[in-house]
């Protein structure tokens, strides 16, 4: 399944931040590669967000932010493990992480030399 079909459906299920975060990482560099996709269902699937809410996040809806210390580490892993799922970490994914990061209120300056 390609990233033009995570946005075919109009899905109601709870949306979360996180779903919308890895495909903003994934596609930061301009390519959305197999290994980022498959990185991502991986992701989903160990914290319980089926496809649908995939796709509903990435249209907005019902976003959750991580709230605690834990839940937002736990976010910033996952958004480095799609960072690195294609083996290419350029300058543009960086920037992204960085950014997001900021958003949840996360100083990835702390963890990236």
């Amino acid at each position: 399944m390609g990233i033009v079909d995570w946005f075919k459906n109009d899905l109601s299920s709870r949306d979360r931040v996180l779903t919308r975060d890895l495909i903003s990482m994934a596609i930061a560099d301009g390519e959305f590669t197999e290994e980022e996709r498959l990185e991502i269902l991986r992701i989903c699937r160990s914290q319980g967000i089926s496809e649908q809410e995939l796709m509903d996040s990435m249209r907005g809806k019902n976003i959750c932010m991580p709230q605690t210390k834990e839940e937002r580490f736990n976010y910033i892993s996952h958004l480095i493990s799609v960072m690195n799922a294609d083996a290419v970490c350029s300058p543009l994914e960086v920037h992204t992480l960085k950014v997001l990061a900021n958003r949840i209120g996360f100083n990835i300056e702390e963890v990236l030399p």
